[in-house]
């Protein structure tokens, strides 16, 4: 190395004055710019980090609430009386807000029911429920440091204080609870809010009942929340979304009634709430039945009228899924269904576009308006349908970019290409359109690997392509992940039935059809849906041969089951 390189490397590091160096790198430069403005203003520097990591502290101390034992009045001595108070009133709000907070966190990637989402309370986000040092079960590190630095600066760390008093006399109970909070108008101002919950028959038994009504009014009163207008409406409804809950996770019938017992009562106290209706419209969408979706479309027009704008936008959208379930997948063919349905879905968006629900909703009814329009022999109306197909595929695809977890709005994108391939008479397109498909039903197993309905899709798109081993896996998996699937079921047994297929097995097509059948026997329109699918695939078999795999008992379940297909009319040749 040169002597003058040498002596430019040495003071680019700072060592020797950099005389008779040539000029160096601009980015080297900046950075021996950077190096020495921190080397002489460091101290600024840090105590301006120091500054800003203060103001954090201290503001979110302000929107805390520390928990604090209470004073029992009646008995001095009695000191674990007032913790037990303390204690179970931090677990009776922690609990109420879990409950609503799950409600939007569980109802979320990995099922179904994000497809109309239930409605929520929270508190607000910048309140956090923080155990005080006397009752720091509930705390993490972080809870823990806190109430340190809260007792050791209180005048500088000041949460807000929850505190209360037991007052007793004879049977009557008092409790009397004080939150002495951060004024949001003036940083140094601070008020108080009481609440008294009197029980003039007590009991240490009754004790706690007393602890969650203050739990409940505590909670309504720091949420601001003008939807429910009394504290016992407001438990009721709790306790339904907790069954409610319980009843996505497990599809236990008991917690699916206690839900809508729940919210019965909180209805019979507040008829007029639309959170509630909403709600109960929810748990009966998805119990996937005929009339059960009757009275979710009832539920959902008595949520119409809501003030705030999202659940407003919440009840159009679901609203308008329910009426195309209606249409749909019920087989009640009435047009008007398709009309009410576009009319509420676009309602829904212009109350907000930004939810993804609200597109889907909207790209599902113009989906179904172009499958409904596309037999049509007039051009116009064939236009109108290519021109809602095209609408369906934009909204299918905002709802997913608003919502990269809507796998709903991706698997009915499937449905709508899958539906088009089988309609359209360009065989090149026809077969793009099912790997579109195909390719839509992967995006949306990725993100829920157990949705029943895409398996579905996915098993027709393999059968149109006349891949019946996919196929059969894909339809077994429908099964699998949903045994009461009657479109799953019915769609194995069609496939059963194709002369191709290496596991054709008659007998056993008909057995399955006539399962599938039995999952619906409510439901004439559905009924009929499922016998025009099984009925077509099974032209391809001769009567001879599927009066011979019927004998008496399977021949009479179907016709009991209101089987209307070729293959009862085979059944009824061989009688």
């Amino acid at each position: 190395m040169r002597p003058e390189e040498l002596r430019a490397m040495i003071a680019v590091i700072g060592l020797v004055p950099s005389y008779n160096t040539p000029s160096l790198d601009p980015a080297m430069k900046n950075v021996q710019q950077i190096a020495s403005f921190l080397s002489q203003f460091w101290f600024f520097l840090f105590f301006l980090a120091v500054a800003a990591i203060a103001l954090v502290i201290y503001f979110r101390s302000r929107s805390q609430i520390l928990f604090e034992s209470w004073v029992n009045m009646y008995d001095s001595k009695d000191t674990d009386t007032g913790r037990s108070i303390g204690d179970l009133l931090l677990f009776k709000i922690g609990f109420i807000k879990n409950v609503h907070e799950r409600s939007t966190g569980s109802l979320g990637t990995w099922n179904i029911y994000r497809d109309v989402p239930a409605f929520r309370q929270n508190l607000d986000e910048n309140v956090t429920l923080q155990a005080s040092a006397e009752l720091g079960k509930y705390g993490t590190i972080l809870s823990t440091l806190s109430m340190l630095l809260f007792r050791f600066l209180p005048m500088v760390l000041r949460p807000a204080r929850l505190r209360g008093s037991i007052h007793k006399h004879g049977t009557r109970l008092q409790l009397l609870a004080t939150l002495e909070y951060s004024s949001s108008s003036h940083w140094k101002g601070f008020h108080n809010s009481l609440w008294e919950v009197v029980r003039t028959q007590s009991s240490e038994e009754t004790l706690p009942e007393a602890v969650e009504e203050l739990a409940f009014r505590i909670y309504l009163d720091l949420t601001r929340e003008e939807l429910f207008k009394s504290w016992q409406s407001f438990q009721a409804y709790t306790r339904g979304l907790a069954s409610y809950l319980s009843y996505v996770d497990l599809e236990r019938k008991p917690d699916y009634e206690a839900a809508k017992l729940g919210y019965e009562e909180a209805r019979a106290l507040e008829p007029q709430n639309p959170a509630i209706a909403y709600s109960l419209g929810v748990l009966e969408y998805y119990r996937w039945n005929v009339d059960a979706n009757k009275e979710a479309i009832n539920h959902f027009r008595a949520a119409l009228a809501a003030s705030q704008p999202r659940l407003r936008a919440y009840a159009h959208s679901a609203l308008a899924n329910a009426l195309l379930q209606q249409y749909h997948r019920y087989n009640d063919r009435d047009p008007r269904l398709l009309e009410d349905a576009i009319y509420y879905a676009q309602k829904a968006v212009a109350i907000d576009g930004t939810l993804d629900m609200t597109h889907r909703a909207l790209g599902f009814a113009c989906h179904q308006l172009s499958e409904y329009q596309a037999p049509s022999d007039d051009p116009v109306l064939k236009a109108k349908s290519e021109d809602n197909r095209e609408l369906a595929i934009r909204h299918y695809l905002e709802a997913a970019k608003l919502n990269n977890k809507n796998f709903a709005a991706l698997n009915n994108l499937a449905n709508l290409y899958l539906e088009w391939a089988r309609r359209d008479k360009d065989h090149g397109r026809s077969i793009k359109n099912l790997h579109n498909a195909i390719r839509e039903c992967e995006r949306t197993l990725a993100i829920n690997p157990h949705y029943h309905f895409t398996y579905d899709n996915l098993g027709n798109a393999y059968l149109e392509l006349k891949m019946y081993d996919k196929a059969a896996d894909a339809y077994r998996n429908a099964v699998r992940y949903k045994p009461d699937y009657p479109e799953g079921m019915n769609d194995l047994a069609a496939l059963h039935l194709e002369p191709q297929y290496g596991g054709r097995d008659v007998r056993g097509a008909l057995r399955r059809h006539q399962e599938a059948l039995a999952l619906v026997a409510t439901g004439a329109g559905q009924s009929r849906k499922l016998c025009a699918t099984f009925g077509q695939r099974s032209r391809s078999v001769r009567a001879e041969e599927l009066a011979a795999a019927l004998d008496v008992d399977l021949r009479k379940l179907l016709v009991a089951n209101h089987c209307t297909c070729v293959a009862v009319e085979a059944a009824a040749a061989k009688g």
